[in-house]
């Protein structure tokens, strides 16, 4: 009895508990609930490489390229000393995913130590690369500082032909020049180069190159090497022909006597006998000739002894000896 009883209570409640809910949910439609939802996206990498992966410089011909070596941020190339060095150059760079470069590949630069580069990574990071040039190619060498070195020129309308040795030259005519400097007032002269072996360099010296002391300068390819050597380019030993018809001059008298090689004659001086020596009077001279004038009380008497010619340019010390036959006599 109690069981048909509890039935018939239950089921009204439930009954009405379903309603309830249902009505609930009814007045609920026109109800706006906001709601964040937060779906998972992409992730954005950011690289940070600034490197450069290659750097190549075409030297001479379309498959002849040289591959820089990228070392404590400097870029060394190295040269090969048989070809000029061009003044500048546009290489082919490669550098890492998502960087650039400034320059850009392809622009051209100078092709001198010192050029600089820039790498920007993606994050912004920089990297800078400064260009290093080595050539390979041995330093020249050549003569011997402290050494002189005579070079005579016969007359200023011929040029002449010499010849300097040495090592590690660059073969070939405009690949070795010569300079000479001058010591007094440091002024250059290029040598015409006739022939350059890798030993062996000839040039040419004008014979119209002032007289006096040089040094020398030679560029060799891409070396340039400066001695304090000391080159004298001068003329040859002057000479008087004082036999010229069995020379007799008088005290006091004038003449102009023959030789060769006259230049920059400054003084005469002649032996009295006595271990002295008596300067004579220069009147004038050509390179072929001289005008003297004898002095008045120089001894009567036949003169065959030494003798010194005073010329700057043409003898080592400013004199020049030589032998004397004439005779002097009372006018």
């Amino acid at each position: 009895m109690i069981k048909n009883i509890s039935q018939k209570f239950i089921s009204p409640l439930f009954y009405c508990l379903f309603l309830a809910a249902a009505g609930i949910t009814t007045s609920c439609e026109d109800e706006v609930v906001d709601r964040i939802v937060e779906i998972p996206g992409d992730t954005v990498t950011v690289l940070g490489f600034n490197h450069i992966v290659s750097f190549q410089v075409q030297e001479f011909s379309a498959d002849t390229v040289l591959e820089a070596v990228s070392k404590d941020d400097s870029l060394i190339i190295y040269w090969p000393s048989f070809r000029p060095l061009p003044a500048t150059i546009a290489p082919n760079i490669v550098v890492a995913n998502g960087a650039t470069i400034t320059p850009v590949s392809g622009a051209s630069v100078p092709f001198a130590t010192g050029t600089a580069y820039t790498v920007t990574a993606e994050d912004q990071s920089e990297r800078q690369y400064i260009l290093k040039v080595v050539i390979n190619q041995p330093r020249p060498v050549y003569g011997r500082d402290g050494v002189t070195t005579f070079i005579t020129i016969p007359n200023e309308e011929d040029n002449i032909l010499f010849p300097f040795f040495g090592d590690y030259f660059v073969p070939g005519t405009s690949q070795t020049s010569l300079y000479f400097i001058s010591w007094e007032n440091h002024e250059e002269t290029k040598l015409k180069t006739v022939s350059a072996t890798a030993t062996r360099i000839e040039v040419e010296i004008p014979g119209n190159l002032p007289k006096g002391y040089y040094r020398t300068k030679l560029v060799s390819g891409a070396r340039t090497v400066s001695k304090q050597d000391s080159i004298w380019v001068k003329f040859p030993q002057p000479f008087i022909d004082w036999e010229f018809d069995d020379l007799v001059m008088s005290q006091g008298g004038t003449y102009e006597i023959p030789g060769e090689h006259l230049h920059d004659i400054e003084k005469i001086e002649i032996p009295v006998g006595d271990g002295s020596f008596v300067p004579l009077d220069i009147i004038s001279f050509t390179p072929t000739s001289i005008t003297i004038r004898i002095p008045g009380d120089l001894p009567t008497g036949f003169y065959e002894d030494e003798y010194f010619i005073h010329s700057p340019w043409a003898n080592n010390g400013e004199i020049t000896i030589d032998f004397l036959f004439f005779e002097i006599i009372a006018p």
